[in-house]
């Protein structure tokens, strides 16, 4: 099976792997969909030196494929039925994989980082890290779910947005502007910040209300100007970037809810008097449990969410280097690897 290897330095390798079987308990499946998430490119940018030990190690953690054989052991589950993989692989005895939190799970696996990723021909995964996809859904929209809706999906849950919301998203890649078509389907008004044009374009076109360049205005400022002096109900940076984390908050009405859902390295600034005296709620939020996959591809079905809007480009593997490209300039909206069903 052919494989994309991500050996450092922005260099990108397809090349052939022997083909996977199922072990006890595991599927075999054949990959339609995968694609390039910003966690992704933190491997494709890391030098050499530091990706020697996982070199070897298939990249990509958002899978919709197809069951083509099954382990010993595994009932529920057929050839020929259409799945998408739950990323984090958890040990499956403590507390929070009890709970299908396995991204809580201190034992657990990283797909695409220690454990063999989505970026291939083919991919072995546990039956019980399995999820349906409905008929009705493409798996590109499985895809999506497997990481950057789901994401934002389980950050708006956890904020309880509604249609009285005014909603301010940082940054506006895959989990950003899926963040803005969720709140949008759920009725809130939408600004969203970004330093790229060609996203911020993007946003617009996907719906947002108000688009904001935070290198030309002061973001928090032009928030407030944008809603009449009050600030907005709802934060949700998803860019990781530090100097959008400390803003957002200053962006916030009294008694908003802020979420932090996107990480890099680097220092926020702020001070507890600023959370206390305007009564802020803020949570962070981490991927998605099992429990809400059934909860939202039904919304995506039922508010006609249209989510493939967020691919940009479909290619297929042999052009994993182009599409890599492409991703690190980040300058429209997703990269997915596609194959013929």
């Amino acid at each position: 099976m052919r494989v994309v290897l991500l050996p450092g330095d922005k260099q990108v390798v397809v090349t052939e792997y022997p083909d996977p079987a199922p072990g006890p308990g595991e599927v075999l499946i054949a990959m339609r969909a995968a694609g390039v998430c910003g966690s992704d490119l933190h491997l494709y940018r890391a030098t050499r030196e530091a990706r020697r030990p996982v070199k070897d190690v298939v990249p990509g953690h958002e899978p919709a494929g197809m069951v083509v054989e099954l382990g010993t052991g595994v009932t529920g589950w057929k050839a020929g039925e259409r799945v998408v993989v739950n990323v984090p692989v958890g040990c499956g005895r403590c507390e929070y994989c009890k709970q299908g939190i396995t991204v809580s799970c201190k034992d657990r696996g990283k797909r695409g980082i220690t454990i063999f990723g989505s970026d291939a021909d083919f991919m072995v995964a546990p039956a019980v890290s399995l999820l349906p996809l409905a008929d009705e859904m493409s798996y590109t929209s499985g895809m999506l779910c497997a990481c950057n809706i789901g994401t934002a999906y389980q950050a708006a849950k956890r904020l309880n947005l509604s249609g009285r919301d005014l909603v301010v998203v940082f940054g506006a890649g895959p989990v950003g502007c899926s963040t803005l078509m969720l709140a949008k389907a759920t009725g809130c008004r939408v600004i969203v910040v970004d330093v790229s044009q060609g996203r911020r374009e993007f946003a617009r076109g996907l719906g947002a209300d108000d688009v904001i360049d935070p290198k030309e205005v002061n973001a928090a400022a032009a928030v407030m100007d944008l809603t009449r002096g009050r600030g907005a109900d709802v934060a949700i940076d998803t860019s990781g970037s530090p100097s959008a984390q400390s803003v957002m908050l200053d962006a916030l009405a009294y008694w908003g809810r802020a979420a932090f859902v996107g990480m890099q390295p680097g220092t926020v600034t702020t001070t507890p008097n600023k959370i206390i005296e305007r009564q802020l709620t803020i949570i962070g939020s981490a991927y998605w449990p099992l429990g809400i996959w059934g909860e939202m591809t039904r919304f995506i079905l039922d508010h006609q969410v249209p989510v493939e809007r967020l691919v940009s480009y479909r290619l297929p593997l042999e052009r994993a280097d182009e599409g890599f490209r492409i991703a690190d300039a980040a300058n429209e909206g997703k990269v997915a690897f596609v194959w013929a069903d």
